[in-house]
């Protein structure tokens, strides 16, 4: 039976566009809902995953001070490239019309050279396709062909510090940007839309509100802030949930929304305050990498010391792993808050607090 209790806690989220019909993300929840009731009363996930992450590489042409590529174990964390073979005969089957897909991972996904034909298979599968990259390898030829996607992600860490954190010219992905606007402008298009991760930390934080101001007059969509992932002991100093970074971020975080505020422009914030998160991923979402590896979700593509693979798609079906023990018994820990697998111990998606996610490193 229904959890009524639920029903409601999630119903009052949901949101209706101009013509009153169900936005994507009320759609998302509504799938999210019956994913989460349905384990509870069969124990197991009647619905696919909402949205499906591709690694098309785990290959980059930069090297960002904050990125785990710095830290992981070179052995177990081999670099390769999902080939347009393996893509059509083990990943699309998994698609449909609707599902959100994002070309994502610990990789630079235009690396890949068969990348806009896997788009193209998206695209005809009706899929909405998120492109996240670093912005650095873009040309006036792959920008027209990268029309095709519904939104495109760029990770700019500063103004001036994006150099020095990121190896690449915040100027430099302003350009793309603005490219990419003229040929909507001049072809009258919506998509795609436009979007900014900015990982915040001590050395870039006092850029935050003048990189705002400048999303403001790009015609950004979104902009999304996250804490720094700590990977490393010497990344603890850098993180704004240090007590010494706390009163610096507070200020530039206000700073910030109120830029946005006034020029209308979506900014996404994380808090400050130690805080339990709830995480739901494994029930809509999970995350294919370049070799075939499942995660059920995307903080989990590599880890130096835990992996969260729960199959492999050269090995199984995807119907087979996505209601296996082991992803089960990710769903049920966290549902119940304890026997977590070692992984979700210390993932800041689950309690955004320093100390504990800064416990693997002890």
């Amino acid at each position: 039976m229904i959890d009524l209790n639920d029903l409601k806690r999630w119903s009052y989220e949901l949101r209706f566009d101009n013509s009153g019909t169900l936005t994507k993300r009320a759609i998302s929840k509504i799938k999210k809902f019956i994913a989460i009731q349905s384990f509870k009363q069969l124990g197991k996930n009647i619905l696919y995953p909402d949205t499906i992450g591709i690694e098309l590489t785990n290959r980059c042409n930069l090297r960002c001070i904050e990125c785990a590529r710095n830290y992981w174990d070179a052995q177990k964390n081999k670099f390769g490239d999902m080939s347009f073979d393996f893509f059509v005969d083990k990943v699309e089957p998994i698609l449909h019309k609707g599902m959100n897909v994002q070309i994502n991972g610990y990789g630079e996904s235009l690396l890949n050279k068969d990348i806009f034909k896997i788009l193209d298979r998206c695209n005809k599968k009706g899929c909405f396709v998120q492109l996240y990259t670093n912005g650095s390898l873009f040309t006036p030829e792959n920008i027209k062909k990268l029309m095709r996607v519904d939104q495109i992600v760029f990770s700019i860490d500063g103004i001036e510090s994006c150099k020095k954190i990121r190896g690449v010219s915040s100027e430099k992905i302003f350009d793309n940007i603005r490219q990419i606007n003229k040929i909507k402008a001049k072809k009258n298009l919506l998509s795609p839309t436009i979007a900014i991760n900015f990982c915040a930390m001590r050395d870039n934080i006092k850029e935050l509100p003048g990189l705002v101001k400048i999303a403001s007059t790009l015609k950004i969509d979104y902009f999304s802030v996250r804490h720094l992932n700590i990977y490393s002991k010497n990344l603890i100093s850098q993180s704004l949930q240090h007590k010494d970074n706390l009163r610096l971020a507070e200020r530039y975080f206000k700073k910030a929304q109120d830029i946005a505020k006034r020029n209308k422009l979506i900014l996404s914030i994380p808090p400050l305050e130690n805080k339990f998160l709830s995480c739901t991923n494994p029930f809509n979402v999970v995350w294919i990498k370049w070799n075939g590896d499942v995660i059920p979700c995307c903080l989990g593509i590599v880890h130096e010391k835990n992996t969260i693979s729960v199959g492999n798609l050269n090995k199984s079906s995807f119907d087979e792993i996505w209601n296996n023990n082991m992803i089960n018994h990710i769903r049920r820990s966290l549902l119940d808050n304890k026997n977590f697998h070692p992984y979700c111990e210390t993932c800041p998606e689950r309690y955004c607090c320093l100390e504990f996610n800064i416990r693997h490193l002890k």
